[in-house]
This record gives structure tokens, sequence and C-alpha cells, in this order.
């Protein structure tokens, strides 16, 4: 087991770039970053680690939150298919803005 990790955070949203499109050429750019650093890290045996806030929806949870963003057109739905999780993937819903804050992660980490 690797005593790294990588922690992809909010990279998801169902809302795309709607408010905030002049943010969508970036984002693309760095999800295909952050695609190709998890493909070089995955050939390390690196886990990875999804976080994303949960918009309000208690209910939901990130495979349902991936299958809406990969539905979405535009650079959000390009995104979301770009760093879908796979199986061996772990995830969580933010309960606020921190990764770390009120979650699982970091619990073992010393």
């Amino acid at each position: 087991m690797s005593n790294r990790v990588l922690i992809i955070i909010d990279f998801f949203n169902p809302n795309g770039f709607s408010e905030t499109p002049r943010l969508a050429g970036p984002a693309l750019v760095a999800a295909r970053r952050t695609a190709a650093l998890k493909v070089r890290l995955r050939r390390a045996r690196v886990p990875v680690i999804y976080a994303n806030d949960n918009f309000g929806q208690w209910q939901s949870n990130f495979s349902m939150l991936v299958a809406i963003c990969k539905g979405l057109s535009g650079e959000a739905g390009q995104i979301a298919d770009m760093l879908a999780p796979r199986p061996a993937d772990w995830s969580l819903l933010k309960p606020r803005h921190s990764a770390f804050y009120g979650t699982t992660v970091g619990v073992h980490a010393r």
C-alpha cells in the first residue's frame, strides 16, 4: 500500500458552468492535467479519493452525482467523463468546504 494518495476535489458540478462560464476553459485544462496525473499515479498503485460538494443533496451519493454530470453538455460533461472514478477509487461527499473537516479523510493519517 502506498503512503501517498491523490485527492480529487470538487471537479463534479451538476450546475455545470451556468453561473461561472469564464471558468469552463481553465477547469477543462485542470481536469486534463488531473486525469494525466491520475493515470501516472495509478501505475504507481497510489489510491485515489474523490471529495466533492454535495450541493445540499444529502440523500444523494457520489455515483449519482457523477452520472448527472456525465449527462451534461459542454465542459462540465467532458470533465465528468474524463475524471469519472473507477471501481477501486474511493469517494465522499463533503459536509462543508473542506475535504478534511467532518469527514473520514485524515482519520488514520499521522
